[in-house]
C-alpha cells in the first residue's frame, strides 16, 4: 500500500464514488481474501461478531471482513460510515502501516475504531458502550 493507493481513494470519493465499496482493481483480490479471513476468524472476532450481527447493536447492520477500497476491514457499518478493527499481537509491529490506513479511511469520511482482541475476550461490555457510543451519535432517518 502506497500514498498512490491513499490518493486514488480520495480521487475516488471526489468523484462521488460511494466510499464503503472496494476499488474494482483490488477486487479480485481482496474477495478471496476477506472470504478466507471469514472462515478463519478469531475468538475475539467471533466473539464480537455475536453481539453485531443481525442489527443486534442499537438496530445498525455491521458486515464482516469487508472490503473497502484497498483493505479488508474487520467490521464495517454503511450506515454509520464506522470501521472496527481488532488488533492481535501481530499489529505490534505494524502500528505505522495500520496508522497509515487509518489515515487513508478517515480522509474518505469514515471512523475506525480499534480494539484489542484482549479488550474484546475480557471487557466486551467496554468494546460494546464504545461502539454505541460511536452509534448514538449517527443520525438516522
Amino acid at each position: 500500500m502506497t500514498r498512490r493507493t491513499c490518493a486514488m481513494a480520495k480521487r475516488e470519493r471526489d468523484e462521488n464514488r460511494s466510499p464503503w465499496h472496494c476499488a474494482p482493481r483490488a477486487w479480485e483480490k481482496l474477495k478471496p481474501a476477506a472470504r478466507e479471513m471469514r472462515r478463519r476468524a478469531t475468538p475475539a472476532e467471533e466473539k464480537l461478531w455475536a453481539h453485531l450481527r443481525g442489527h443486534r447493536l442499537q438496530g445498525f447492520g455491521f458486515r464482516r471482513q469487508h472490503a473497502l477500497y484497498w483493505f479488508v476491514a474487520d467490521f464495517y457499518c454503511p450506515e454509520a460510515r464506522l470501521i472496527i478493527e481488532l488488533d492481535g499481537a501481530a499489529h505490534d509491529s505494524r502500528k505505522e502501516q495500520d496508522g497509515w490506513r487509518d489515515a487513508c479511511l478517515k480522509g474518505l469520511g469514515l471512523k475506525v475504531l480499534r480494539f484489542r482482541n484482549e479488550e474484546v475476550m475480557d471487557s466486551l461490555p467496554h468494546v460494546l458502550q464504545t461502539i454505541g457510543a460511536e452509534l448514538k451519535a449517527v443520525p438516522r432517518a
